[in-house]
């Protein structure tokens, strides 16, 4: 298999994952059925689930076994269903799924870096004042005395704001900010984005976010230092045509 050959994970509708596997994988998998048309597919290099029967060298196999397994089948919900999964092919080929390659991602311009941060700053300051209430409450209720009621908010709050922040860059890709402002983090090389690598960028985050400007005006590739360290790029992302 090529290094830069496009990779897919599988999702089935009972949430079992399958994958990585490339495209004539998943080809053969929808042919004898293994595939049905509301499993979810995504790219390694996007975490982003699409139905499997928005993908368009998936589609027709997909659409074909619908009309062989109810035939007669002319009720108003089937015939609802048929045209949801008949979208627009214009609509599908511009999903973020299937036709992006790392390369063609316009990288992310710092003003749209630094709305992203705000907006994230702001809800990590809402999350900080509802820590500040929870143990404050502990505190008056004598659960906790003054110290412990300190420290250990601290590190729930900075334990929960880490974590967090790994979680969702792990596994959805964007956090708030980033979603509203329509930037997105991906590995370089297209592969599957793991937990430890985004608990790194995280931590870089957390503790040396406030350079991001300076070291990617400094840094020949343009990115900034968690980028660097962990292999990856912030790019400008549209990912379903129509809906962006």
């Amino acid at each position: 298999m090529a290094g830069t050959e496009r990779l897919y994970l599988l999702k089935t509708v009972d949430g079992e994952e399958y994958g990585p596997v490339d495209q004539e994988c998943l080809v053969r998998w929808a042919e004898n059925g293994r595939i049905t048309a509301y499993c979810q597919i995504r790219s390694t290099l996007i975490a982003r689930w699409e139905k499997a029967c928005e993908i368009p060298f998936l589609r027709e196999i997909l659409l074909t076994q619908i009309e062989q397994k109810d035939p007669g089948d002319t009720s108003f919900l089937s015939r609802v269903r048929t045209k949801v999964t008949r979208r627009a092919a214009e609509a599908s080929a511009a999903s973020g799924l299937h036709e992006v390659r790392p390369e063609d991602f316009e990288s992310a311009p710092v003003p749209l870096r630094v709305a992203a941060g705000l907006f994230d700053l702001l809800l990590a300051g809402l999350l900080a004042v509802g820590a500040y209430l929870l143990f404050a409450l502990l505190f008056s209720m004598n659960v906790l005395d003054g110290n412990s009621a300190f420290y250990l908010g601290v590190l729930a709050y900075y334990g929960t704001v880490l974590l967090g922040l790994a979680w969702i860059l792990a596994v959805i890709g964007q956090t708030p900010g980033q979603k509203f402002w329509g930037i997105i983090l991906i590995k370089r090389n297209g592969e599957q984005f793991y937990l430890g690598r985004a608990c790194i960028y995280g931590v870089l985050t957390l503790t040396l976010g406030l350079l991001t400007p300076f070291i990617m005006f400094v840094a020949p590739s343009r990115r900034s230092l968690q980028e660097i360290v962990t292999g990856t790029r912030m790019v400008k992302v549209k990912l379903i045509g129509k809906r962006r």
